[in-house]
């Protein structure tokens, strides 16, 4: 028989975990907050502090750095597109909401998705905006991309769809109806016939959009997808969770083809090469991991001072590497060697 200090003890934990579970289902889609298994033991619930970097975007010409914080960062606010030659330009947003941001590859435009619903096409130069499109309240956007040759552009929704449109005519193309449970990560294929999103139910699809429809779905991870990629080459995905997994996909037959477990806490990112050649990713464990992919082995290994990596994004060029990390920083390293170089920090 137990004893009264044991059956207290397991009665607690169940207690914990229905909580946590009950907190969990009531706020899945709550952006400042990620469920995550610490060292095996029960579910923790990981806050964004107050000020922080969370999303990060490059011009073609590598010159131009878009970064969104949540909060307001300095007198700057939260949306600045760096010019590496030193200059800061603020983007004006009267929506206190940003979900997600991206740049136009030609630098000219910023697009901003809204928790409010709002899709916006806003000029760096004029300051001018314009509403590509904006969905009844209470629906959001929860997250954005742009198409490597700035044709397109795809915003998921907090209610599963995801809109397609041309950014040449500013019209809706595609509606297509996804999983209703919010879009951590949306990414166009390099001739932008394809888009992955990672969903935080811990799915992947994968859309065919010239037929508007879902080509392939894989039940990816246990805990929220956070990330997704194509692969050069084969056609593979690899995608990245909340479980601290990272797996490749084949997208022909659904197989999974490879997986890795590196401790970082959680993985919060994944960010591929211009060449193709490694993948870079990070979470809440202190280190950005680079992969080299055609020998399948460790490149190297960054400790950074940030208490997690929100996001990693290659310059286009492949030199650099710039990191978004909850201490309202980034952070450039040289692609070659991991070595910090000169960074950018938030004016606090």
């Amino acid at each position: 028989m137990k004893s009264f200090k044991e059956a207290v003890a397991g009665t607690t934990c169940i207690v914990t975990f229905v909580v946590v579970g009950l907190w969990y289902a009531r706020n899945p889609d709550r952006p400042e907050c990620w469920l995550s298994f610490l060292n095996g033991k029960a579910p923790t619930v990981q806050s964004l502090p107050e000020v922080s970097v969370k999303r990060l975007d490059w011009s073609a010409d590598g010159r131009k750095l878009l970064a969104l914080s949540r909060g307001d960062v300095g007198s700057e606010g939260p949306l600045v597109v760096h010019d590496l030659s030193g200059s800061r330009l603020p983007v004006e947003i009267d929506d206190p909401g940003p979900a997600s941001v991206a740049l136009s590859p030609d630098g000219l435009d910023v697009l901003v998705a809204t928790w409010h619903g709002q899709l916006l096409r806003i000029s760096l130069e004029s300051q001018r905006r314009e509403c590509l499109l904006e969905l009844p309240r209470p629906i959001g956007f929860c997250a954005l991309a742009v198409s490597s040759d700035g044709r397109f552009a795809a915003a998921a929704a907090s209610d599963g769809r995801i809109f397609v449109l041309s950014l040449r005519t500013g019209t809706l193309l595609k509606v297509l109806q996804g999983n209703p449970c919010n879009v951590s990560d949306l990414r166009f294929s390099s001739d932008a016939r394809r888009l992955l999103s990672a969903v935080k139910d811990g799915s992947v699809d994968v859309w065919d959009l010239a037929r508007g429809r879902r080509e392939g779905s894989f039940a990816a991870h246990a805990d929220p997808a956070m990330a997704a990629i194509f692969l050069p080459g084969e056609p593979r995905i690899m995608t990245a969770g909340m479980d601290d997994t990272i797996r490749i996909w084949n997208m022909a037959d659904g197989r999974e083809e490879w997986r890795g477990c590196f401790d970082c806490r959680g993985v919060t990112t994944l960010a591929l090469s211009p060449d193709g050649k490694a993948v870079a990713w990070g979470g809440f464990s202190r280190k950005i991991f680079v992969w080299d992919l055609e020998r399948s082995r460790k490149k190297y290994e960054i400790a950074t001072p940030a208490l997690a990596i929100v996001q990693l994004a290659w310059s286009p060029d492949g030199r650099s590497l710039a990191a978004a990390g909850i201490d309202a920083t980034i952070r450039l390293y040289d692609a070659n060697t991991g070595i910090e170089q000169p960074g950018i920090e938030a004016a606090l």
